[in-house]
């Protein structure tokens, strides 16, 4: 299993990378968090939940998932 630190670290990559496609060609501090301000029910891919931001809201989901493989059963 993987720590959480690299769960949550590849869950806050992804936001990331949106918000700073949603700020366009003009990206800096000002626009990359208000980009981040308008993230709203963003699908991880059942990463962890849908992470939603505002001007003052600035925490994102709730949980993560954490998946335990079962080597004997192949799952």
């Amino acid at each position: 299993m993987r720590p959480r630190g690299c769960v949550l670290a590849w869950m806050e990559a992804i936001v990331y990378d949106e918000a700073m496609k949603r700020a366009g060609k003009n990206l800096n501090v000002e626009s990359f968090v208000d980009s981040l301000e308008r993230v709203h029910g963003f699908d991880t891919g059942g990463l962890c939940g849908t992470p939603s931001f505002t001007h003052l809201k600035h925490v994102g989901a709730g949980y993560m998932r954490f998946f335990k493989a079962d080597g004997d059963n192949k799952i």
